[in-house]
């Protein structure tokens, strides 16, 4: 069955039935980042599809987030990567190649790999620039902010309609940091976070990158976003230079969001409950919200990506084999998806989403992020990432903002800076 008879398969509400179930015996590496909370929930999966297939093994790889690309770069290049191999949609540019993952269309239309009730836009998201399929996606991401509700009512302030604008944005958080004592800040500084820099990009009508891996953005959309973050700053609505460069973001529990400094900042959606943990132990009864981005001259300017399963191109029979059968009790068993819990994205399969938002034990966390899925998903525009461009725009962003932030350079000139180094990184 081809590619196209599949995808109409899905949107009738059939599929294709996946290969009998067969003994299966050996031993395939997993690798893939995460928390502590993330590697403890990996383990118990791991141990789950072991207990079901006594004869199989999987080799554990965790890893966090920065090293665990270096290190799959390096295997790559020496073909020494594992079997089962977590990937991500931003990423895949530098990894789509037959030599170092397995296309796996054929496997998805024979049902050696079972993508029941993931909606074929999400599945897509799981192709490079070749057409082909690379992995499968089990977890949907996206961008939002978070809102400290509680703070914000106390101070006197309802939350932000849906529909706000950048404008809006800005002045909302000027009223709200003229309500708040002193060492609190309105918002969190994002002049150099790579998810609010896309929205803001797309919002206004850009990509970060064209089809054929050019910067996709003007000098001015940047001189303006850096203008946009200076002019909160300057104003004490966001937090310090100095303390934007020594308080890691990445840390849940030294931000100053879950610390109950900041009340509104940009975080992925899988981390409400992570962060709300922290605020429960600084400040009790305290309680973060998702809200949506702001609206720009073009609309809604969010970023949607996936993160999924892939299979090495060395793997031998046996071993795609087993990681067939790893990729679909990853996905598509329901005790697995519940031990996940959407931890890292919201759960792919339709039918495990609708299981987490009725289910009494799922978190206010977790409720949210599944919830907001439906909201954004429809609209989100999915940013395009040439290979190595996440790294290059990434790095070249926080950098840039930066020096404008310590008033080192102007932001036209660390305009330019940024646009110079992601063009000579991306190219080279």
């Amino acid at each position: 069955m081809g590619l196209a008879v599949l995808v109409s398969a899905m949107m009738a509400g059939t599929m294709v039935p996946p290969a009998a179930a067969q003994d299966l015996s050996g031993e395939i590496r997993f690798s893939w980042w995460g928390s502590t909370v993330r590697n403890a929930k990996a383990e118990s999966i791991i141990s789950m599809f072991e207990k079901a297939n006594p004869g199989v093994k999987v080799s554990r790889e965790p890893g966090e987030w920065g090293s665990y690309w270096d290190k799959l770069t390096v295997q790559s290049a020496s073909g020494n990567q594992p079997c089962a191999i977590t990937m991500q949609s931003r990423w895949l540019a530098q990894y789509a190649d037959p030599s170092i993952l397995q296309p796996l269309d054929d496997k998805v239309a024979s049902g050696e790999l079972d993508v029941t009730g993931i909606d074929s836009a999400v599945l897509d998201s799981g192709r490079g620039s070749d057409g082909n399929l690379y992995f499968i996606p089990h977890g949907v991401f996206y961008f939002t902010l978070f809102m400290n509700k509680t703070a914000i009512e106390d101070a006197g302030m309802e939350l932000p309609p849906d529909d706000w604008t950048w404008d809006d944005y800005a002045q909302y958080a000027r009223d709200l940091s003229d309500k708040l004592p002193e060492g609190s800040y309105a918002v969190g500084n994002q002049g150099g976070a790579m998810d609010t820099f896309t929205d803001w990009v797309q919002s206004h009508g850009e990509t970060l990158f064209t089809p054929e891996g050019e910067v996709g953005f003007t000098k001015q959309t940047v001189v303006d976003y850096f203008d946009f973050w200076e002019a909160l700053r300057k104003d004490g609505v966001t937090e310090t230079a100095d303390q934007m460069a020594e308080i890691p973001d990445n840390i849940i529990d030294d931000t100053l969001l879950a610390n109950g400094k900041i009340l509104i900042d940009a975080r992925p959606a899988n981390q409400v409950d992570g962060h709300q943990k922290v605020l429960d132990a600084a400040m009790p009864g305290q309680e973060l919200v998702i809200h949506s981005y702001p609206v720009g001259p073009s609309g809604t300017g969010e970023d949607i990506g996936s993160n999924g399963l892939a299979i090495g191109a060395t793997c031998d029979e046996n071993g795609t084999k087993l990681t067939e059968a790893w990729i679909n009790f990853f996905t598509e068993n329901p005790d697995a998806a519940a031990t996940y819990s959407s931890d890292n994205g919201v759960v792919s399969v339709d039918r495990f989403r609708t299981a987490q938002l009725e289910n009494p034990d799922t978190t206010p966390g977790q409720y949210q992020a599944v919830n907001m899925l439906s909201t954004v998903g429809p609209r989100a525009k999915s940013a395009y990432f040439p290979s190595g461009g996440y790294s290059a725009l990434s790095g070249a962003l926080t950098s840039a903002y930066e020096t404008v932030a310590f008033e080192q350079s102007s932001s036209a000139d660390a305009a330019d800076k940024l646009i110079a180094q992601v063009k000579r990184l991306v190219r080279d």
